[in-house]
């Protein structure tokens, strides 16, 4: 990958994920954002083209993610550049993808 990345000349950040002893890396840019699990201690990351459930926390993501990352409910953290649209009335954050979710009343300020 980092090969892959200086013959091309453009830097872009990668997200890497170890699920079920394999390694998946994913672009910053492709992921839509991160929902809690029904499982305990895992979370689910929605990307533009899968679904992947892996163990860790919000706490830990958002310590480790940065930047365009922004935490907007209690089970979702959200990456701000493929936000479509933010309805303030309903509480919700539309993304590009045509996907759903949930935001506080309290976390909307950092939207």
């Amino acid at each position: 990958m980092e090969r892959y990345t200086l013959q091309t000349n453009r830097t872009h950040k990668v997200y890497t994920i170890e699920a079920g002893g394999r390694k998946i890396s994913v672009d910053y840019d492709d992921i839509f954002f991160f929902e809690t699990s029904r499982n305990i201690h895992k979370v689910i990351l929605h990307a533009k083209d899968r679904q992947i459930e892996f163990s860790s926390t919000m706490k830990e993501l958002t310590k480790t993610l940065g930047g365009s990352f922004v935490r907007c409910h209690r089970s979702f953290l959200v990456n701000k550049n493929n936000i479509k649209e933010v309805d303030v009335k309903n509480r919700t954050i539309h993304f590009t993808n045509g996907e759903i979710c949930l935001m506080s009343t309290r976390m909307m300020k950092e939207l």
